[in-house]
């Protein structure tokens, strides 16, 4: 199953007054900022080194929806983060 990594060229942190994610690529000091719930959780899955089916399972419980409803959305995320080169695939990675 895929899985991804936050590249090693980002930084991130979470702000704790606002719950606001931040990722900076540290190659062109770009900030990039995650305030939804969706998109957050995505993105902890990650940085927790779960696979898609493990995103999957997180986005699944946290909104009480499925799969079917929410893969492509999850996908078309995870593929801008891709293009953007702040995440990078890993694989053969078993972590669900």
């Amino acid at each position: 199953m895929e899985a991804f990594e936050i590249s090693p060229f980002v930084a991130w942190q979470t702000e704790a007054s606002t719950h606001t994610l931040y990722l900076m690529d540290t190659r062109n000091e770009e900030m990039y900022f995650l305030e939804d719930e969706v998109s957050k959780t995505i993105l902890k899955c990650i940085i927790e080194g779960r696979n898609l089916d493990g995103i999957y399972e997180d986005i699944v419980g946290k909104f009480h929806t499925s799969v079917d409803i929410i893969s492509a959305d999850v996908n078309d995320f995870l593929q801008s983060l891709l293009l953007s080169n702040l995440i990078i695939k890993q694989h053969n990675r078993r972590k669900e």
